[in-house]
């Protein structure tokens, strides 16, 4: 099946800047899934990235900055929890996470100087996203972009700016811009702890070689994923919701599956904080629900178990993503999917993303929906998209 070229016609201006590709099934998704590896080695041995990394990783150490809030929508946002995950882990400065349209429309009183806002948008044009960075300007705050577009309004409305190589991804629903954006994230706490003095020079080393091995090691998982995830995707199809639960810094990574669940392949999905999960959610399960788990090894494990165990007396089908096939979470689990990772649990949603897009993306190819458009290729959902964003601001 050839990948239709979206890049021209009515849907021309939401491809503004992506490259052309194709592969396999024809679609971008996928082509841009299985490339996430090459990507993270072009990220890695980036000079000029690198030194802007640093650059920024100064401003936040310097002193000058004793709190930050992330922003970003939706992937975006998931991705500024994933930063502010790290910097709460290995770092000493403070921070919150707000949306764009909360910072512009109900600013809190402590969005003053001293407070640096680091927003994230994939295009750099998301019009409420450059909204949000004017309005923490206006109240004396340091501004960060993370973009991939250079020159983007967003970058040109911020002090300092990253822009993640590797451009404009030519499918709406994002994929290797979130874990280019992982990827970047972690070299940026790599660089404030070292300024900070936060982590001894045996943990730096550590976390170094573990963003260093990102790239084979996601090229390992998506290798070892790829038609599981498709055996999968056949399994579980007739399925009414996934819900996905994480904890830590893979409760961002459950939200990200979810919201492809709902931008992909349609099905109906949430992401769920592993714990709030036995506080009412529980409820809804039945024989024609999925329980999705990301658990990689550490303290969150013990509670996915019960998880588990409970979800399978609903009837639910219960799918685990963790470290150790020969775990107890595996063994409860109907279908288990043990990723071996050999990095730490704050960088693991770098790895465990990726056997959730292969799952998301092969579902819709059985259920035959164009993963790349996010139904823009219908002429209802294509009105839709241009009243929520109508030219100009997104």
């Amino acid at each position: 099946m050839a990948r239709e070229d979206y890049s021209q016609g009515p849907m021309a201006r939401l491809f503004e800047g992506a490259e052309k590709t194709s592969f396999g099934e024809g679609y971008n998704m996928g082509f841009l899934i299985r490339g996430i590896p090459d990507y993270l080695r072009n990220l890695a041995s980036d000079e000029a990235f690198r030194r802007t990394c640093a650059n920024v990783a100064k401003h936040l150490a310097g002193g000058d900055v004793n709190r930050v809030v992330v922003t970003g929508c939706g992937t975006s946002f998931h991705a500024a929890l994933g930063l502010l995950d790290a910097i709460r882990q290995f770092t000493q400065i403070p921070g919150t996470a707000i949306t764009p349209f909360e910072i512009v429309n109900y600013p809190a009183s402590d969005l003053s100087r001293g407070t640096c806002v680091l927003s994230f948008s994939h295009s750099g044009r998301a019009k409420i996203s450059v909204d949000a960075t004017r309005t923490a300007k206006s109240r004396g705050c340091s501004t960060v972009a993370f973009t991939s577009l250079p020159g983007s309004p967003l970058e040109r409305e911020s002090d300092f700016s990253v822009v993640i190589p590797g451009g404009r991804e030519p499918a709406l629903p994002k994929t290797k811009s979130y874990v280019c954006a992982l990827w970047t994230i972690y070299r940026l706490v790599i660089d404030i702890s070292r300024a900070m003095k936060t982590l001894d020079e045996s943990e730096l080393k550590a976390r170094e070689a573990d963003i260093a091995s990102a790239a084979d090691e996601a090229d390992r998982v998506i290798l070892a994923m790829d038609a599981a995830m498709a055996e999968l995707a056949k399994e579980l199809s007739n399925c009414r919701e996934v819900i996905f639960i994480g904890a830590g810094p893979n409760y961002p990574t459950a939200m990200e599956a979810a919201l492809k669940f709902q931008e992909t392949n349609y099905t109906t999905s949430q992401g769920e904080e592993l714990e709030e999960m036995a506080h009412g959610p529980l409820a809804e399960l039945d024989e024609a629900s999925v329980l999705a788990i990301i658990a990689p090894k550490g303290p969150s494990v013990d509670r996915a178990i019960d998880l588990a165990k409970a979800a399978k007396l609903t009837g639910a089908r219960v799918v685990a993503f963790t470290t150790d096939d020969k775990s107890e979470l595996a063994k409860v689990a109907q279908y288990s999917y043990a990723l071996e990772e050999h990095i730490c649990e704050t960088f693991s949603p770098l790895l465990y993303i990726l056997p959730l897009y292969l799952w998301n993306y092969h579902l819709a190819l059985v259920k035959g929906t164009n993963p790349d458009l996010c139904r823009c290729d219908e002429p209802k959902y294509k009105e839709v998209m241009d009243i929520v964003f109508p030219p100009g601001t997104h």
